[in-house]
């Protein structure tokens, strides 16, 4: 599957030129969401899509969109480049929320400290 990403609204002319070709095409992408999809994929983000080049081109090993409650995520998985995991957290409320969030920053916390103990002189 082919992926195209853009900042910009994707029309429905071109949405169903993609669609057509089996390529998956999302618009209003946030900025930092497609520095961080180009640097996990080894993509190139680009300005005009006249004489891309297959070397701007990013690869990964799965792509899915999945709807978890009332939000759709886009799914990038075996990236080459990906040093990192995401984890989405749902609650019954807010509060419930925030308090598995804040577990997790404590685990991460204890984590590093774990892996990096202080010498005491």
């Amino acid at each position: 599957l082919q992926v195209v990403l853009s900042r910009l609204p994707i029309g429905d002319l071109a949405t169903q030129y993609f669609a057509d070709r089996d390529i998956f095409c999302a618009g209003r992408v946030a900025e930092d969401d497609l520095q961080r999809v180009a640097k996990v994929t080894g993509a190139q983000v680009q300005t005009t899509v006249n004489n891309v080049l297959p070397s701007n081109l990013g690869t990964c090993g799965a792509f899915e969109e999945r709807q978890v409650g009332n939000e759709r995520y886009n799914l990038f998985t075996e990236c080459p480049e990906s040093k990192s995991a995401t984890i989405v957290l749902r609650g019954g409320s807010e509060q419930v929320s925030c308090y598995h969030a804040s577990s997790l920053a404590a685990v991460s916390i204890a984590s590093a400290a774990a892996a990096h103990p202080l010498v005491d002189a």
